[in-house]
């Protein structure tokens, strides 16, 4: 090699090399600032464990579009699975505003509200389940649910007038 003629750089390649290699290990067994999985997810709605189906609704008491309701009636609703009771009830509704007191069959498949007032003659009512309602073994419901119904008259008051009862009775003006 003549003299003031530097030497090729053979070793610098390598060199490279086993240090990128050990920055890539050292960043793989930190995580490597990779993102979390999101949560697993089936075909069967979002939040659904792989495996468990997610929940439907298969009945409702009184049934949707029904009219004539008495305003003294309970709302049911019948899962086709087992349910996480308190999510199921916070994501229950019934508009307008009613506040139920809630029970379950022993399978937890039917969620009972009875109204804490009586229902408003000649209204409609929607019930809603919301997608935070859950079966035991964690699968959401696979979306918003709603059906609504109509109440009928109240309650007919009756007069007795002597010995003749009449449906009712209006005096003066």
């Amino acid at each position: 090699m003549e003299p003031g003629r530097r030497r090729p750089a053979v070793l610098a390649v390598p060199l490279l090399t086993v240090l990128l290699t050990g920055v890539a290990l050292l960043l793989s067994s930190c995580g490597g600032g990779a993102k979390e999985d999101p949560p697993a997810t089936t075909p069967d709605g979002p939040g659904t464990p792989p495996g468990a189906e997610a929940p439907e609704v298969e009945r409702v008491t009184p049934a949707d579009q029904a009219e004539g309701v008495d305003y003294e009636t309970e709302i049911t609703v019948t899962f086709s699975a087992a349910m996480d009771e308190p999510a199921t009830e916070a994501a229950f509704a019934v508009t307008p505003g009613v506040d139920c007191d809630f029970s379950w069959n022993e399978a937890a498949t039917r969620l009972t509200c009875t109204p804490t007032t009586t229902l408003t003659e000649n209204t409609e009512y929607t019930i809603s389940v919301g997608s935070g309602a859950e079966s035991r073994s964690g699968a959401a419901l696979a979306s918003a649910w709603t059906s609504r119904f109509t109440t009928g008259a109240g309650p007919v008051s009756s007069c007795v007038l002597g010995t003749g009862v009449f449906g009712s009775c209006t005096f003066g003006p």
